[in-house]
């Protein structure tokens, strides 16, 4: 691809806050116009929640669009020291570079109210994304970090962000396999199960994620922009963490189907 066709910023436009509140969200996100026309929310190297965040965001939201889930599209843009020394963002002590940007939808709200079945467009995706989220051990989904976009009203298409906190760890299924008071569903998760018109649509993405090529796992990991400076030994880690949540996901996706009730 030709230089003049890739992303890069144009304009600073401003942060982005929590819901509701003054302060700026935990990674310090910043919305930016791009060269294509269009605005971008921007997750800097060197934010409070660290380079470790944007490995888990960007293998995410990859893995999320190989297994059909409703991700919002994302570009890595390389953001250069003259632009965040000129829009001040060097008081964030963000470091120029490669940046994670995901493209910016306007008039989204979070689940700040639950529409019924025939509102949502997408619903069948609905079931992969608590699957997917216990696969990832993304324990970060709550009513702010799934958006409904107005498709048209009344109608919503519903996108799922933030995967920074992807965390996957076998010991934490194994908990949930061990003890099942454990198995705890987030208000968005217990919306989306309720949404459900059959148990098996649980089982549809977990033999998706079941039977997810490990090779291909590991090649989205290695892809990671080299400047966001994640070691070798955590790539490594990470991609351990992933395949070995794959194999106990079964037990926990059967626990999970108690809870729909369709």
């Amino acid at each position: 691809m030709s230089n003049e066709n890739k992303l890069s910023p144009i304009k600073y436009m401003r942060p982005v806050n929590k819901k509701g509140r003054s302060e700026i969200a935990q990674s310090q996100p910043q919305i930016i116009f791009m060269n294509n026309g269009k605005e971008y929310l921007v997750k800097f190297k060197n934010n409070p929640q660290g380079n470790r965040m944007l490995m888990s965001e960007y293998v995410g939201t990859l893995l999320a669009q190989h297994l059909g889930l409703p991700t919002i599209p994302f570009e890595i843009v390389y953001v250069p020291k003259e632009f965040i020394t000129e829009n001040k963002l060097d008081s964030f002590q963000f470091k120029h570079g490669n940046q994670f940007a995901s493209l910016y939808i306007e008039n989204c709200s979070g689940l700040w109210f639950q529409p019924n079945k025939e509102q949502v467009i997408n619903r069948e995706m609905l079931a992969g994304i608590v699957v997917f989220d216990f696969w990832l051990r993304n324990e970060d989904r709550d009513a702010s970090n799934i958006l409904l976009q107005p498709s048209p009203k009344p109608n919503f298409y519903i996108h799922m962000i933030d995967h920074g906190n992807c965390y996957p760890r076998k010991s934490t299924l194994l908990e949930i396999i061990n003890n099942p008071k454990r198995l705890k569903l987030s208000v968005v998760h217990n919306w989306c199960m309720s949404m459900l018109d059959d148990k098996e649509e649980l089982t549809f993405y977990l033999n998706k994620i079941v039977n997810f090529n490990n090779d291909l796992v590991r090649e989205l990991i290695y892809s990671i922009p080299d400047d966001w400076g994640i070691s070798d030994e955590v790539k490594k880690e990470f991609y351990t963490d992933i395949i070995e949540a794959k194999q106990v996901l079964p037990k926990v996706v059967e626990m999970m189907k108690g809870h729909v009730n369709p």
